[in-house]
């Protein structure tokens, strides 16, 4: 019985060494971000400055970076470095300065060949203008390998600071709210209602 475990364990171990061998090699992109926000003075918008670094450890050179903006606030005075496109469509006005259909909830910055992607031990700089509140947005960064295919992104769930949406308390949260008020008001007019203890 043992001498037939083991036998399987080793034949599993053999597939496991052939799947890996066979697999083509991925490579790492290992970035770092720094962002400057400075408020503007009369026009109400805020600078953001992303300086981008792909650091030495990388293997992979950075071929798009994305970053989530607020799409209630129009998004101005984008720039990329040299050889980077821009995606990015700014929602329309509509009546009493509410948009009649809001902007892109990112901006994407992509590179248009190899030649201009950020290399390991590179830097790029992207910039834009925004209104509305500052907070945590999310933001990733994705490689290419030689080929064009997609190689490697950034972990899900980095952030820096960007123009941010505000917090709207979702429907449900509102509803347990108001069941819970209703809830202690009931057991307050019961107590009201029942005689003393002694």
């Amino acid at each position: 019985m043992l001498q037939h475990l083991r036998s399987r364990l080793v034949f599993a171990s053999a597939i496991c060494l052939v799947a890996t061998a066979t697999l083509p090699a991925r490579g790492a992109l290992v970035t770092s971000i720094t962002e400057v926000s400075t408020p503007g003075d009369a026009t109400g918008l805020t600078r953001y400055t992303y300086t981008v670094q792909n650091n030495a450890t990388s293997t992979l050179p950075i071929s798009a970076f994305f970053v989530n903006v607020n799409p209630n606030f129009n998004v101005t005075q984008i720039v990329a470095p040299t050889g980077f496109d821009i995606s990015y469509n700014p929602s329309t006005p509509g009546v009493g300065g509410m948009p009649s259909t809001l902007g892109d909830p990112d901006i994407l910055f992509t590179s248009s060949s190899s030649a201009t992607d950020i290399a390991p031990q590179g830097a790029g700089v992207f910039s834009f203008e925004s209104g509305g509140p500052s907070g945590q947005v999310p933001y990733a960064f994705r490689a290419l390998d030689s080929t064009g295919a997609f190689a490697s992104q950034t972990p899900a769930g980095l952030t820096t600071v960007g123009p941010a949406a505000a917090a709207v308390p979702e429907p449900s949260s509102l509803l347990l709210v108001a069941l819970g008020a209703v809830g202690v008001l009931g057991c307050r007019r019961l107590r009201q209602g029942q005689p003393a203890r002694d």
